[in-house]
């Protein structure tokens, strides 16, 4: 019977972190993209650094 509750509770975990891990690619690649966007979309100028 505890057996059966404690493969329960780690199968859960596992669930858990496979969902957080998901979550965080989701935001890093989010970030990422909006970088990406932001270098694309930006006004370019030229200049020489003094």
């Amino acid at each position: 019977m505890f057996d059966f509750i404690f493969d329960a509770m780690f199968a859960w975990q596992q669930i858990g972190l496979l969902f957080m891990g998901l979550v965080f690619m989701g935001v890093g690649g989010g970030i990422i993209a909006y970088e990406i966007y932001g270098r694309k979309a930006s006004i370019k100028v030229k200049g020489r650094v003094a």
